[in-house]
């Protein structure tokens, strides 16, 4: 993963319901899984998902969010609370998505629909179980605010 050219997230701060920007280059052809993991360590799986399931790209590549993918990301607040600390990780891989479509259980939060995959745990159990040279991972932190 490559993060020059000034890619990654576009704010380290959002409000409730604005939009979230991710760029990245990929080093390598590889596979790109995209988790979100909240302060309560539930983790969603943003990438791939039942609407996009081809997560490839090329060496080279930049890859965005929005982009040419249909996928838009919305900051949202969990219920209850003026500010949260959330974690984006971009894990790619040589071989296979870390977690497909339908290992995810449909989640509907306000207008949008979010794609668990249980507990942190289950994560890095699957990520244990593939070779270290066949993975690498970038870890985002972002910040949710009350508008």
């Amino acid at each position: 993963i490559d993060n020059k050219d000034n890619l990654g997230l576009d704010k380290s701060i959002y409000f409730s319901g604005d939009e979230v920007q991710l760029s990245f280059r990929g080093t390598k052809d590889s596979y790109v899984t995209i988790l979100n993991i909240d302060e309560e360590q539930n983790v969603y799986l943003l990438y791939p998902n039942k609407f996009v399931q081809s997560n490839f790209i090329k060496a080279g590549e930049i890859f965005k969010i929005p982009g040419n993918l249909g996928i838009n990301l919305k900051a949202s607040l969990p219920e209850g609370k003026s500010e949260t600390l959330e974690l984006l990780h971009i894990i790619v891989s040589k071989k296979e998505s870390l977690f497909s479509a339908e290992e995810t259980k449909e989640i509907s939060m306000e207008e949008y629909n979010l794609f668990s995959i249980g507990e942190f745990k289950r994560a890095i159990e699957r990520l244990a179980k593939l070779n270290r040279d066949e993975w690498t991972m970038m870890v985002l932190p972002y910040t949710i605010k009350a508008k």
